[in-house]
């Protein structure tokens, strides 16, 4: 499954969101009225006024219950923490009680795992492209199909295996290639897809420096 899917999924679960929010405004526009003009014909314009504010009410906390039950797979606003790399300056935020895995020698990067699950992890690493003469090479050429909060636009690719699925992100900089990834036991993955979207969208790199 690679990106385009990966994206119709998320969207098509927010439209669903913005669908569901609409009928219950529209039932409760419908259905409220028709209650009231049936049981106060003669009501005064102060009853109607009161009777909109009620409704009004009743629609926010509808929405405020509806985006709860939809954003569960995502940590709560105010458990975040941010990982910079002293490195090469990039960070990624995550959430605050995930543990964070011994970094490496060379200091390029971190892994974090989740302490409910040790199979799902987030980790982001970078490091120089190979340069021969004045041509560079690149394991992997990126063909960009995402762009990051940032304005960075990278190659986002999603892997659906039979034990294990995973999310991957590649953005070039210069002559710095920037990676970060997730992954989580395939039967989770739903549980933690929008989870790893929100990371890598807000994954950041360092600007280019500048030229002479």
């Amino acid at each position: 499954m690679y990106l385009s899917e990966y994206r119709l999924q998320f969207l098509l679960s927010r439209q669903q969101d913005v669908m569901t929010a609409l009928l219950l405004h529209s039932f409760t526009n419908r259905c409220g009225w028709s209650i009231f003009r049936g049981a106060h014909a003669g009501a005064s314009g102060a009853d109607v006024r009161r009777f909109q504010r009620t409704r009004l009410v009743g629609i926010v906390i509808s929405l405020i219950l509806l985006v709860g039950c939809r954003s569960s797979g995502v940590a709560p606003a105010g458990t975040w923490k941010t990982y910079r790399n002293p490195r090469y300056d990039f960070e990624f935020p995550y959430p605050s009680h995930w543990m964070a895995d011994p970094p490496p020698d060379n200091q390029d990067g971190q892994a974090f795992h989740d302490p409910k699950n040790s199979e799902a992890e987030i980790r982001g690493w970078a490091g120089h492209q190979i340069k021969t003469g004045t041509q560079q090479k690149s394991s992997v050429s990126l063909k960009p199909n995402f762009t990051t909060q940032q304005g960075l636009a990278g190659e986002l690719k999603v892997n659906i295996g039979p034990e294990t699925s995973s999310m991957t992100l590649a953005l070039q900089q210069g002559d710095l290639r920037y990676n970060w990834q997730a992954r989580s036991p395939s039967q989770d993955f739903d549980d933690y897809y929008r989870f790893f979207y929100y990371i890598a969208q807000h994954y950041r790199v360092p600007p280019p420096p500048q030229q002479s």
